[in-house]
């Protein structure tokens, strides 16, 4: 009991302290609480190759120097990371705003946030902002249409942002509001279209045409039934289907059923539908019935959409909202148009071309930089094994076992000598740089450059990028698992001049990088005549240069086409006849594969890097979307303009091409 009042007094003693403690402490001042910096940031209207984001930064406080980071945070973790970085200084009371810009190739979706922090010496960060789904204020996206009664309810259906990965390329849905007045007139700029709990009788016949010829021009439609089945059909006779009758929920117990699916269906009104010509599959995971048609593809769902969207969380069975519409709903019925024109070998954009072509060319153009250890791998090994019980052996044969301890310092200082001297070649001063800079000479506004870049050292290093360059990050995707909040591309702007380098894992690793140039653009024309002659009006001269024929599926390389003149391809020396897409839709796998193979490897090696600088930059052209049905002339010339303004070891090309249209055919 006494043990018990000595714990009690001790207990008050201490909450009597801290009474005292937080009466005699001052209150917080208010001042010190109010936001030092105001962070902002917005998208500015894009070019084609480059988000641009107009971040702001206002410095209520006293004066500060340092800089400011901006990074995405992608939901695709594999995706390299690249923190840009702003140097700044900041007086008190003064707002400053710069712009950063972000090459679209690698941004596999717009879902991520953009964080923005402001740090000081040695990287702490002492203010930040995150910005979620920013750059999803200036993509326009995929156009879904919704044709229904109840048009507020069925807005889920934008999947609060997420992206559908449709005709090769990640974007948000952007919902539009229809009626039986505008349907017609907007379904032009549809790619899909829902229509649930609509009496579709009141469509006119025009209206219900237009509509059979979008689905076989490529449009998806996706119409939901459940309750509300017999009057979203009825006016949709060129569907085939008809509803028999409409089915209670089965209101099953989550434990009792297989999959989240079946239990999410279990607590809504099914229609029993009947595919009269037996066009349709069924798909199980839907309950629905789908089928290609044409280039388009159509779903009817036993369900309707809206009795879906009134399920709460806890009647999904696990499965989100979102999740269900994206994966289960969206995707499978999209899949079926893209079976219908998924052998399209001209749908293929940039997340293909530039992250699986582009880095298969670029490692060939940097082949001569990349180092072979294996001549002193095996030195390595035959000194282990030697030192050890080879020496040994072969002074016991030798019956002097006793010179042991001299021979092995006298092997080491060989073997030390002999790494030093086969590891001659490997000895890298500074970073080797590859370059290809890609221009359109009818439009140079969105002139890229690649570049790739190879460095010995472990440590983080930087580049200074020419005057005349406005932007540059990654251009490939890299697999690289890094720490949270770490990058690997880093760009920094000091000044009016941009810095780029990587934060490296290994010794001699590379990086893919994208720039954009803002100089003026390069006079002059290439053009293919009626009576089969080309013509060079630029001041260049092309070693190599290429017509393409994307609508023959055809590729062809002349040698030597000097600048002003005008000549019969029939006069030039062909040097390579192919097809441009390969039998898996490979792009120029046959050029690839064959072509630059023997280039590298045969006679004529010394013209392999102009050779792989060419075949980037028909990749490069065909990934833009300026290759369709248009032939294409592309020349390729060692350029004298140098792309880093910095110590580096520098190899640049330049391909300047021209797009003929397609009465310019080849064959």
């Amino acid at each position: 009991m006494s043990n018990n009042r000595k714990t009690a007094k001790k207990f008050i003693v201490v909450w009597l302290l801290a009474v005292i403690c937080c009466l005699c402490c001052p209150l917080p001042d208010i001042a010190a609480a109010k936001e030092r910096f105001i962070i902002d940031a917005q998208m500015l209207p894009s070019t084609k190759q480059t988000y641009d984001i107009l971040v702001t930064i206002e410095n209520q406080g006293e004066d500060w120097e340092g800089a400011a980071r901006l990074m995405l945070d992608n939901v695709y973790r594999e995706s390299g990371k690249c923190a840009y970085d702003t140097v700044l200084s900041l007086p008190q009371g003064s707002t400053k705003q710069f712009t950063i810009r972000m090459p679209k190739a690698t941004i596999e979706s717009t879902e991520g946030t953009i964080h923005i922090s402001l740090m000081e010496k040695e990287n702490k960060i002492i203010a930040s902002k995150e910005f979620p789904r920013l750059l999803q204020n200036i993509v326009e996206g995929i156009k879904m249409g919704i044709l229904s009664d109840s048009y507020a309810a069925l807005t889920y259906l934008d999947m609060g942002g997420r992206e559908l990965y449709y005709h090769n390329r990640s974007l948000p849905i952007r919902l539009l509001q229809l009626n039986q007045d505008n349907l017609k007139m907007r379904l032009p700029e549809l790619e899909l279209l829902v229509i649930d709990n609509f009496h579709t009788e009141v469509l006119d016949n025009e209206t219900v045409d237009a509509l059979a010829h979008w689905v076989d021009d490529g449009g998806v439609l996706i119409v939901g039934t459940g309750s509300y089945a017999k009057d979203t059909l009825g006016g949709l006779g060129f569907l085939g289907v008809e509803c028999r009758k409409i089915n209670a929920p089965a209101g099953i117990e989550q434990e009792n059923v297989i999959s989240s699916y079946d239990y999410v269906m279990n607590q809504l009104p099914l229609a029993e539908l009947r595919d009269k010509n037996s066009f349709y599959e069924i798909d199980a995971d839907n309950i629905a019935l789908a089928a290609s048609q044409n280039s388009g593809s159509v779903g009817i769902l036993s369900y309707s959409l809206l009795e879906f969207g009134k399920l709460g969380v806890e009647n999904l069975g696990g499965v989100t909202q979102e999740g269900y519409v994206k994966n289960y709903l969206l995707s499978i019925i999209c899949s079926y148009a893209d079976s219908s024109d998924g052998s399209d070998a001209y749908d293929f954009l940039n997340t293909y071309a530039v992250s699986s072509t582009f880095n298969r060319l670029l490692r060939i153009l940097g082949n001569s930089s990349r180092l072979d250890f294996s001549v002193l791998q095996w030195l390595i090994a035959l000194y282990v094994i030697f030192i050890g019980p080879g020496l040994y052996l072969i002074l016991r044969f030798i019956k002097k076992r006793d010179w042991y301890w001299i021979m092995v310092p006298v092997t080491t200082l060989i073997t030390v000598f002999l790494v030093y001297w086969a590891g001659r070649g490997f000895e890298v001063d500074s970073t080797s740089v590859y370059s290809v800079t890609i221009e359109n000479l009818a439009d140079t506004q969105n002139a890229i450059t690649y570049l790739h870049c190879l460095d010995a050292g472990h440590k983080e290093w930087e580049l200074r990028l020419a005057k005349e360059y406005d932007y540059v990050g990654s251009a490939i995707k890299k697999d690289y698992t890094t720490a949270e909040g770490n990058y690997f591309y880093h760009v920094q702007k000091k000044g009016d001049r941009l810095y780029f380098g990587i934060n490296p894992t290994t010794g001699f690793e590379d990086a893919y990088l994208q720039a954009g140039v803002a100089k003026e653009p390069e006079s002059g024309s290439l053009i293919i005549n009626n009576d089969e002659t080309i013509s060079n009006f630029t001041e260049h001269t092309f070693p190599y240069f290429a017509i393409v024929d994307p609508d023959g599926d055809r590729l062809k390389i002349y040698e030597n086409l000097s600048a002003g003149e005008t000549i019969a391809l029939s006069e030039l020396k062909e040097d390579y006849s192919g097809k441009l897409i390969g039998r898996r839709g490979d792009i120029m796998s046959d050029y690839i594969y064959n072509y630059l193979d023997d280039k590298l490897h045969g006679q004529d090696a010394e013209n392999g890097n102009i050779i792989t600088a060419l075949g980037l930059g028909i990749t490069s052209v065909y990934a833009q979307g300026n290759l369709k049905k248009d032939t294409v002339v592309i020349g390729v010339t060692p350029d004298w303009d140098k792309v880093v303004d910095d110590k580096c070891n520098e190899v640049s090309y330049r391909c300047l091409y021209a797009v003929m249209g397609d009465k310019y055919a080849i064959h």
